[in-house]
């Protein structure tokens, strides 16, 4: 740091940075320098909750005051803040009890023991995800408050929570609530009415929690005096951060959790926890790197409040302290410790430490010792040419520690060991390394206080990368070092010897590939007779397939045309019925009208012709209808002409519902099933190919109806088949939707089901083309488009859409 002396204005204090953290204090404008509450609403205003009242900053640097109680200082203090709406705020503070504000209204609303608040002594606010929101107490538990309807409900410790001081409350994804008390931390769970209680006897480190955070992972983090705990209630493991573990101070008061990094303010300074992505030792535990900020960053006064922190829009932190408070441009944050990455400092080679020497740095005047230190040369002594060059031994220079960059060794130098060292301006502990040889192990060597890697024998041939990482005590893990080298292949596998072994390789292909060309000419006049009889063997077994293909697709109509003939039969017998009765009525009271006639009795005669002809009318109206059945039979097995007629579609799906039922009831007396209709009876006649859209609708009636008896047969006796068919117009769309409670479709077939020949009824119940038919009538006739909606086990819904004008 820099202090910078003025004559007239006290002393500056520059940090060794540009984003200088500064402190907002009573005489910048702040009702108090003691700040508890903090919040910056959705207008980006700052609110701050202090001993005297509540101060709001706008963007534009103004500062408004809220006092409570002006004529009462002591019943000012205002603590948690949240906001729960646009312009809706609550306020709270350990005498002045709530304050509702609503900024749109412009209303300010104090809620006090007078209006049934439980306790005045409020610590702090959250809002769940219900609306509800928890006020935690001093001494009375926990306040449960529905703004909506006024009402209040406490939970205390005669409730099950663990201590009637509540110092924060947190809502999981699960619903379930986490509650810091000054007994431990409680898990309450509403929708079950249970609370499970973690203490010191669960491995807390403290029963009095000031703060808990909940993370990404869903982890819990609780602050103490006595340390920071990380609970991973999946794991069922508790990870305590102290002193020992880095930490500046074991008193930890605050909590935020920015881009999946905790940052937490203690009683000396501000301390970010950082998950390692990776461990460099390949092992599945989780490093954390910490990294401690305090007055060396701006920070001039350490002792961070609790439940006091905040991250602004533009990414400035504001904390509450105990002087004001501090304000911390993002920046500071964001910048790496300035760590030294460990250095390779010698070599063995072959057992042997080796010492690397250029022969121009000999001079006259050098001494130079041997490696036992017992021996030295002077001039005249020294043999230049007996070099580590002389044994094959090459590099390009040597850096300021004598270590040969871009080194390589012969073939028979393969025996290595590497020594290391670092400096790092980290927290206080002993030096730990760990080292990976890329090409030879697999993953980062074991942590180790030795400052020399392990001996690598029989090193192949190859380019090879060390890497050593370092950290002191709990600090952060330093930027790997590499070195480079380079084990070099005996002659045999020298660039020379590869190039001969290429030519010789690439003669003998050449030879090989005259060899195989001659007779690939042999075989290839072959397999142009075998093709030549095989394109003409399969042009045979094609056409078979066509006439096959027609004859299935001729049966599947006459199918189509016995069961709708079935249904005909027995629908065209209640008409029949109708007529046989009524002519039989009519005999009967002919037989009357003689005799009144021959009675005289002239009223009695009108009175029976009037019975007459009403029956005949109805005689008249049920052979009509029967001759509309028959009519429809003809128009359904005469072959389809292609052309479209004037179509009620309305009429059309309850004629085809109808036959279908009837032709099931007829061929099967056991079946029952419920077909309902919801039509739209503001459709017109439209353009249709009437044959075709009829065997479209009676294939998927028996669909249908076949679902649902065969889900009848193991379904629970309150089980009621029912087949609905419904009608409406979407704009130039006719949509026809038919569905069933049936089985369903299966998943993995739905793509299969329009499929020519693919079915799912039993081996001689389905040809598996009504539905391919279907399709082919829809879409290709008619130009629509036939959908499917299903649920295994549930329901079964099929969508016909048909782009048709009204006829005009």
């Amino acid at each position: 740091q820099m202090y910078v002396g003025t004559t007239t204005r006290g002393f500056n204090i520059f940090p060794p940075s540009d984003q200088v953290a500064h402190i907002l204090r009573k005489r910048n404008g702040l009702l108090d320098d003691d700040v508890w509450g903090l919040l910056e609403d959705k207008k980006h205003r700052l609110w701050f909750g202090t001993f005297s009242g509540a101060n709001i900053i706008t963007p534009d640097q103004k500062i408004y005051s809220l006092i409570p109680n002006p004529n009462d200082r002591n019943s000012n203090r205002i603590d948690p803040i949240i906001q729960t709406g646009p312009d809706q705020f609550i306020l709270a503070g350990d005498i002045s009890g709530l304050i509702l504000i609503d900024e749109l209204k412009h209303t300010i609303e104090k809620i006090g023991l007078k209006e049934g608040l439980p306790s005045s002594d409020l610590f702090n606010l959250f809002e769940d995800s219900q609306g509800l929101i928890w006020i935690g107490t001093l001494n009375s538990g926990l306040i449960l408050f529905d703004p909506q309807k006024r009402t209040m409900r406490l939970l205390n410790k005669a409730f099950g929570l663990s201590s009637n001081h509540v110092t924060q409350v947190i809502e999981d994804p699960s619903g379930k609530f986490w509650i810091s008390t000054f007994g431990g931390i409680d898990l309450l769970d509403l929708k079950e009415n249970t609370i499970r209680s973690y203490t010191i006897a669960e491995g807390l480190s403290d029963d009095r929690p000031s703060s808990i955070l909940l993370d990404k992972k869903t982890r819990l983090w609780v602050t103490s005096e006595k340390g920071l705990n990380l609970l991973d209630p999946a794991k069922k493991t508790n990870t305590i951060f102290s002193i020992a573990s880095g930490m500046p101070g074991n008193g930890v008061y605050s909590l935020l959790d920015i881009n999946e990094r905790i940052f937490a303010g203690t009683e000396k300074g501000l301390t970010v926890l950082e998950e390692s992505e990776k461990p460099l030792n390949g092992s599945s535990e989780i490093i954390w790197n910490l990294r401690t900020y305090g007055r060396p960053q701006g920070f001039y006064f350490l002792n961070f409040n609790g439940n006091t922190a905040d991250i602004t829009h533009t990414g400035t932190f504001w904390w509450g302290i105990i002087e004001g408070v501090t304000v911390a441009d993002s920046t500071v944050f964001s910048q790496d410790p300035k760590t030294s990455p460990v250095q390779v400092t010698g070599l063995d080679i072959m057992g042997k430490q080796q010492f690397f020497i250029e022969p121009e740095l000999v001079k006259d005047a050098d001494t130079l010792w041997g490696e036992n230190k017992d021996t030295f040369y002077l001039k005249g002594n020294f043999n230049v040419l007996n070099t580590d060059r002389q044994r094959g031994i090459e590099w390009d220079s040597l850096s300021s520690g004598f270590i040969p960059e871009n080194l390589s060794l012969p073939p028979n130098l393969n025996y290595i060991r590497f020594h290391f060292s670092d400096k790092l301006p980290q927290s206080n502990g002993d030096y730990k390394y760990t080292y990976i040889l890329d090409g030879v192990d697999d993953k980062w060597s074991p942590v180790t206080a030795e400052p020399v890697s392990e001996n690598y024998n029989n090193i192949s041939p190859g380019y090879y990368s060390f890497r050593v990482s370092a950290k002191k005590g709990a600090g952060p893990w330093a930027e790997p070092s590499v070195y480079h080298f380079r084990i070099r292949p005996p002659w045999w596998f020298s660039w020379w010897t590869e190039l001969g072994y290429l030519l010789i390789f690439i003669g003998a292909l050449r030879l090989w590939v005259r060899y195989r060309s001659r007779r690939l000419l042999k075989e290839n006049v072959l397999l142009e007779q075998k093709v030549t009889d095989r394109t003409t063997a399969l042009s045979t077994s094609l056409e078979n397939l066509r006439q096959t293909q027609s004859q299935l697709i001729q049966a599947e109509k006459m199918a189509s045309l016995g069961e709708l003939t079935a249904g005909i039969a027995h629908e065209i017998q209640n008409p029949l019925n109708f007529v046989n009765n009524f002519s039989e009525v009519n005999t009967e009271l002919i037989e009357e009208m003689n005799k009144a006639m021959d009675q005289g009795d002239i009223p009695e005669v009108k009175e029976i012709l009037k019975d007459v002809e009403m029956n005949m009318s109805k005689i008249t109206f049920h052979g009509k209808r029967a001759d509309a059945i028959v009519k429809g039979m003809l128009l359904h097995s005469r072959a389809s002409s292609g052309q479209k007629t004037p179509t009620d579609v309305n009429a059309l799906a309850d004629e085809y519902l109808r036959l279908s039922y009837h032709g099931l009831r007829a061929r099967d007396k056991s079946f029952n099933a419920q077909f309902s209709m919801d039509f739209d009876e503001s459709l017109k006649p439209v353009m249709l190919v009437q044959q075709d859209i009829g065997r479209v609708l009676l294939n998927l009636f028996n669909n249908a109806f076949y679902s649902v008896t065969e889900k009848k047969k193991t379904a629970p006796e309150s089980y009621q088949p029912t087949v609905t068919v419904s009608t409406k117009k979407k704009n130039d769309m006719i949509e026809i939707k038919i569905r069933d409670n049936g089985q369903g479709v299966p998943k993995k077939v739905i793509d299969k089901i329009f499929q020519p020949f693919f079915t799912t009824k039993p081996a001689g119940q389905g040809t598996g083309l009504g539905l391919s038919l279907s399709y082919d009538i829809v879409t290709k006739e008619h130009g629509g488009k036939i959908d499917l909606i299903t649920k295994e086990n549930e329901f079964t819904e099929f969508i016909i859409e048909l782009p048709v004008k009204p006829v005009m």
